[in-house]
Formats: C-alpha cells, sequence, structure tokens
C-alpha cells in the first residue's frame, strides 16, 4: 500500500524540487562581503569552510557532533542542486590541532537501498548526527526514491568507529513527506529523541523518541507537537523534565515554540515567539549555566543576517551576534553543539550554498558577547 500511495504521489510530486527553484524569490546582487569575525581573536572564535568553495555546486542541510576521540563530525548532503540525482551525504573530520577539515567521504547515497525497501534511492537531503551513550554515531537523513520532496521517507545509518565505515542504511520512518532536520536530544541512558516533521498537507514537527543498544532500536515512541502549522524542529534539554522546541514557520510570520513534558511524553501547542522567522531553519543548545543559546535568521523575509541570540528562560531572547551580514547573499540551516572542551561549534550553508562554514567560539567569547549586550536596550 505505501508502494502506490508514494508512486501515486509521485505523479504531482516530480516538479516539486524544480518548483522551489524556479519559484524562489529573486534578489539584489549582494554587496562585497562582510565577515563580522574577521576582527575577533582567533583563540576564542575561529572560522574556516569544512570543504573548499566549487568541490560541489550546492551544499546545505548540515550536522555536527562531537566523536568519542574529541574530533568533530560534520555531515551534509551535496550535488549539482537541490534534490539532483547526483546528490549525496558527505562526511568530514575536523582536526581541533590542525584546524583542518578532512576530503570529503562519502556517507550515503549512490543508489544505496536500505533494508526490507525495493526502491533505490534516488536522492538524499537533510541529515541530522548523534552518538549516543555507547559511542555508537547514528545518522539519520532524508532518502528519496522518486519524486521530490514530498515522497522523502527518514533512512539512517550507524558507525562503531567514529564514522569511518557505516552499517547498511535501513529505515525509520517509511511513510512518504517525513524528514530528519536538527540533532537528536538525550532523554536518558539508551534513550534519544529525534526531531522530525511531515512536510506536506498540515505541516508540523513531531519526536521520535528510541531506545537503543548497539546500534540497534529496541523500541520507539511518538509525539506530535500540536498547533498551528510548522516545520523543522530544533530541539534542546532545558531541564531534567523539559525539551523546548523552536520551530520554523512556513507563514513567515514569526518562529515558534513548544514545550515537552518528558514525564507525560506530550508536546504543548506551538505558540508564537516575538523573533522574526524568514520560513527558514534554526538551531539551539543549552549552555552549562542554563541559557538557551539560538541561532536564527534575524529577518523576517531573507536568510541574512544569520545571527546569536541567547535566552534565559527559553523564551524571551536578546541578540548578541551576527555571523554574517551580507546583504543579497544567503547564510542558512544552522548546526550548533557544545564539545566536551567547553567549546561551540556552528555549521551552515555559507554563501547560497556555495559551502559549508564552520564556526568555534568558546565560552569566554561568548561570556563577553552576553556582558556587552546587557546593557543595551
Amino acid at each position: 500500500m505505501e508502494r502506490h500511495l508514494v508512486a501515486a504521489r509521485s505523479r504531482i510530486a516530480w516538479p516539486a524540487c524544480l518548483a522551489i527553484l524556479l519559484l524562489a524569490p529573486v534578489t539584489q546582487a549582494a554587496r562585497p562581503y562582510e565577515d563580522p569575525g574577521a576582527a575577533e581573536d582567533p583563540a576564542e572564535y575561529e572560522q574556516n569552510l569544512v570543504v573548499p568553495v566549487g568541490t560541489f555546486k550546492a551544499n546545505h542541510g548540515s550536522s555536527i557532533t562531537e566523536l568519542p576521540d574529541k574530533t568533530m563530525l560534520c555531515a551534509w548532503y551535496a550535488g549539482a542542486y537541490e534534490c539532483s540525482p547526483d546528490s549525496h551525504i558527505y562526511s568530514s573530520r575536523y582536526d581541533p590541532v590542525r584546524k583542518t577539515w578532512s576530503a570529503p567521504a562519502v556517507l550515503a547515497g549512490d543508489r544505496e537501498r536500505a533494508d526490507w525497501r525495493i526502491l533505490t534511492t534516488k536522492v538524499v537531503g537533510n541529515v541530522a548526527l548523534h552518538v549516543d551513550d555507547e559511542g555508537i554515531v547514528w545518522a539519520f537523513y532524508a532518502a528519496i526514491p522518486l519524486g521530490g520532496w514530498t515522497a522523502a521517507r527518514v533512512d539512517y545509518r550507524t558507525s562503531k568507529d567514529g564514522g569511518l565505515t557505516w552499517a547498511r542504511p535501513k529505515t525509520l520512518i517509511r511513510m512518504f513527506s517525513n524528514m530528519p532536520r536538527s540533532a537528536p536530544v538525550r532523554i536518558g541512558p539508551g534513550k534519544f529523541a529525534v526531531p522530525l516533521y511531515h512536510n506536506i498537507g498540515r505541516k508540523h514537527g513531531y519526536t521520535c523518541t528510541l531506545t537503543v543498544a548497539q546500534g540497534e532500536i529496541l523500541g520507539r515512541t511518538y509525539a506530535a507537537i500540536p498547533g498551528e502549522k510548522h516545520t523543522q524542529p530544533a530541539v534542546v534539554r532545558f531541564s531534567d523534565n523539559e525539551l523546548f522546541a523552536y520551530l520554523r514557520d512556513p507563514t513567515r510570520q514569526s518562529m515558534m515554540f513548544s514545550r515537552f513534558d518528558v514525564a507525560q511524553g506530550t508536546w504543548s501547542a506551538a505558540e508564537r515567539l516575538q523573533l522574526p522567522n524568514p520560513n527558514a531553519a534554526s538551531d539551539a543548545v543549552r549552555t552549562p549555566d542554563g541559557k538557551v543559546l539560538l541561532v536564527y535568521n534575524n529577518d523576517p523575509k531573507h536568510r541574512v543576517p544569520l545571527s546569536l541570540a541567547y535566552s534565559l528562560n527559553g523564551r524571551d531572547f536578546k541578540k548578541i551576534w551576527d555571523f554574517e551580514t551580507t546583504r543579497g547573499a544567503a547564510f542558512s540551516y544552522p548546526a550548533l553543539t557544545r564539545a566536551s572542551d567547553g567549546s561551540y561549534h556552528l555549521t551552515y550553508s555559507h554563501d547560497r550554498r556555495s559551502t559549508i562554514k564552520h564556526v568555534r567560539f568558546s565560552q569566554q567569547w561568548l561570556d563577553e558577547k552576553i556582558a556587552a549586550a546587557a546593557g543595551q536596550p
């Protein structure tokens, strides 16, 4: 039955990716590139490119996580254009001593077939990385057997050697029009929640909480986020019994928010925050002293600037920094994580997806920016 549903949808869905390109708003030519981080202390604020410009024509949907050996692993999808049949998911490891990224290695794609799937994967998309309590790396990603994003399902691979080799792909969500975006969040021993979203009809986010051992899924539960239309939840653990989700707004009115009660296993209805959202993804992380850091596009229409804000309660935010400010360009789909040494690592699609950019900043740098913003309105 599932195959018939997907096949029926594909007659409508196949031009979806082309429509995205044709209907994208035309913007003015970009000004000369502005680099707000150029004047920062490189010991506290470092920036580099994960992959050289020109390696792939389009790079998007990145994720970053710390491996058991304390190196950083980044993954993203790349190809000639979004939804192109030559797209693959690539990974690269960051050497913190040499401050360099390894050559991209294929993680997924190349006409693979997930276990128990009849059709091979034609296109891959957003990827979300997670390292579980046993040090096993999980990579969840959008896999499209035919058509466009409306036919996407969620596949995954696992690695027991820090991302050097990967197990055969398996399917987490087999029904069409479901995708990952932000990284999973640990719930307890052997348990983590995977943020997902349904991207057609009544668009909405949800979580799939997995109980795992030795790279195998032992159990799963689902919790939908009710309320107004939204997608791409970025989930952060705010307290022992609370998860907060920051939601993309397809109507471009504002960023949205929901609270998850871990004990009850339910999300609150999505509500609006006093933050713009140009129908773009965001990401968030909690600091050791309980603040929430949010990376987002601070503009109601455009994916620039790409900004950093903080909140004491997870709802009321104050902007403290712009990573990117060049008007006419686009900087989007941030992925943010905190490493065990206390530093923060951010990756995002840079300058209209020409590459993936990486920024590392220290706790000292962050504290200084928060202090500087404290006296500003």
